[in-house]
């Protein structure tokens, strides 16, 4: 593995040597054969033109004998094979043979060349010397006799002995400048490899760890500005691990002093990082690498993950774990696809609430039966009490009258937090709304204010009768108690899924600063107002409780020309509670 590189470029480098000399030895061996054939070619063409003449000579002198002896003592001089040929293509004469053995050469190309008046040449295998030899023919033309050719051989064997020779000096050359190149080509891979390999060995140490790590190359070339850049590289590498080391140390201690519990899930639901304060709740020291659901073992928490990993989104909710009630939220980190989970421990808040609603009611039944007795002893002496007495009296029944109702108020807003399951059933809205206007419409025109309620025929719907009651009743006498002329208009519309109900005054309106406590139990947008119509601060909490009971929402919109508060049911609400 660590010599694959080295390898690569010396095999690279190699094979271009092999093949560089391979393709000159071919080329080489190519040319001095063409070079050779060249040579023997050109020599023999300035023999046949001596022999020529003398053998014009001889034979216009009609002398064969001689002839014979000349092509003979030529052959033996030169090396070369001698044939004469009449026109007919019969071997008159032959340096080598028996011309009588010898048969027809007029098919012969250089013979065919020759009678056509040209110099004629070819290379080919002899049948009659059994190897391969390059010809040369001309014709004679001589006087008062026919024509003749003349013909010219020599053997190819001492050419091709020439480039074997040729081929084995260059061969030997050949692999003496291959062994070197091997050296050359050896000494430059590690030239080159060198650096590279110190480069690798020291981003090996840093991906181990140690930072400290540096290369030193001591050369000028690019490979010297590599390892330059590389070290400034592994330098600030250093620097961002000790920060991030230094930030994780510092989140891992302010998870750890957390007095809420951290979980951080990952997508198959293994928990990857955990803190004391969830070890504490859950009662388990070894969380991390285990699947949350060992750990929670809870249905509601196991659907809020799974919601906030499907919709990768913020999700809250509330469970229970033995005995504990625990408030989650959940974030999505995207990326990474992890769920973080902050748990927060409110069974004492729980049980503070319990424990104040069961004050609240036990304290307001308490409180009924004084009240119930002050208001019958109140009416019994109105009737027998004047002057200054009767405007005490006056007093003390407009202040029992609110106490009687903030009694009442708290035992209806006390019971709703006790409710678990409304008694619904399904019924025509419209009816509903209509006889609660109209029970609310004298209160209204006592003050001179117009009362009118518009709608758009939605279905039947879903509800406690009796509590979406309440909700009219509240809205509608907040609406006219806030309202000194002008209008309270009620409506009612639909789609296909919400039921919307408005209430629209022309009153006082509510100012921005009240917006985020309006639905607050006792809380008052205008004390003195309130104070003079007997308000307790308790109906819209009452509305909220009842609209949310339903699965509803609730929400206002004010100016300082009125209010518009609205409702919104589902329609198909199947869901008892």
């Amino acid at each position: 593995m660590k010599n694959r590189f080295f390898l690569r470029i010396f095999i690279s480098l190699f094979l271009v040597a092999m093949l560089s000399m391979t393709i000159l030895l071919l080329v080489s061996v190519d040319g001095v054969t063409k070079y050779y054939l060249s040579t023997v070619e050109d020599g023999m063409e300035k023999s046949l033109s001596v022999i020529s003449s003398n053998t014009s000579a001889l034979l216009s002198a009609g002398d064969t004998s001689a002839l014979d002896l000349f092509f003979i003592s030529v052959a033996k001089s030169t090396g070369y094979r001698l044939t004469l040929i009449d026109t007919s293509g019969t071997v008159i004469l032959d340096s080598d043979e028996n011309p009588k053995s010898m048969g027809n050469h007029k098919d012969r190309p250089e013979i065919e060349s020759a009678l056509n008046n040209k110099a004629g040449k070819s290379m080919r295998f002899s049948i009659t010397r059994q190897q391969d030899m390059l010809y040369i023919a001309i014709l004679l033309n001589i006087e008062g006799k026919s024509p003749v050719i003349l013909r010219i051989a020599s053997y190819v064997s001492h050419t091709k002995e020439a480039v074997a020779d040729f081929y084995g000096r260059f061969t030997l050359i050949a692999l003496f400048v291959v062994i070197c190149m091997v050296i050359v080509s050896y000494l430059l891979t590690k030239n080159v490899y060198g650096p590279i390999d110190r480069l690798v060995t020291v981003s090996k140490r840093i991906a181990d760890g140690d930072f400290d790590a540096r290369v030193v190359i001591f050369r000028k070339d690019e490979l010297k500005v590599l390892a330059e850049s590389f070290n400034i590289m592994a330098e600030k590498v250093k620097k961002l691990f000790s920060q991030s080391e230094e930030s994780r140390e510092e989140l891992n201690k302010i998870i750890s002093t957390m007095h809420e519990g951290v979980l951080v899930i990952d997508r198959g639901g293994k928990i990857l990082l955990s803190n004391e304060a969830a070890k504490r709740m859950f009662e388990s020291e070894n969380m991390e690498g285990r699947n949350f659901r060992e750990i929670v073992r809870n249905p509601d928490f196991s659907e809020l993950v799974n919601r906030c990993a499907l919709e990768k989104s913020g999700v809250s909710g509330e469970f229970k774990n033995q005995n504990r009630d625990i408030l989650v939220n959940l974030g999505y980190i995207e990326g990474v696809n992890e769920t973080v989970a902050t748990l927060f421990d409110i069974t004492a808040i729980r049980e503070t609430d319990r424990m104040r609603r069961d004050f609240i009611m036990n304290a307001s039944h308490e409180l009924r039966t004084p009240l119930t007795a002050i208001r019958g002893f109140i009416e019994t002496m109105s009737d027998g009490v004047e002057g200054e007495n009767k405007k005490y009296l006056e007093i003390i029944e407009r202040h029992t009258e609110r106490l009687v109702n903030i009694v009442e108020d708290l035992l209806s807003l006390s019971s709703l937090e006790h409710t678990e399951r409304l008694e619904k059933e399904f019924t025509d809205p419209v009816k509903l709304t209509e006889e609660v206007v109209r029970i609310m419409k004298p209160k209204a025109e006592m003050k001179g204010l117009s009362v009118t309620f518009e709608h758009d025929s939605p279905p039947k719907i879903s509800i406690d009768i009796f509590k979406f009651e309440q909700v009219l009743i509240n809205l509608i006498d907040n609406a006219i108690k806030y309202t000194d002329k002008g209008f309270v208009k009620v409506r009612l519309n639909h789609d296909e899924s919400t039921l919307l109900l408005e209430i629209e005054d022309s009153g006082i309106g509510i100012s921005d600063e009240h917006r985020k406590r309006i639905f607050e139990r006792f809380y008052v947008a205008n004390k003195s107002r309130s104070k003079k119509s007997g308000g307790t601060g308790l109906g819209l909490a009452i509305v909220k409780h009842i609209v949310l009971l339903h699965d509803g929402t609730v929400d206002f919109k004010s100016s300082n020309e009125g209010t518009l508060f609205l409702v919104k049911l589902p329609l198909n609400q199947e869901r008892s509670r």
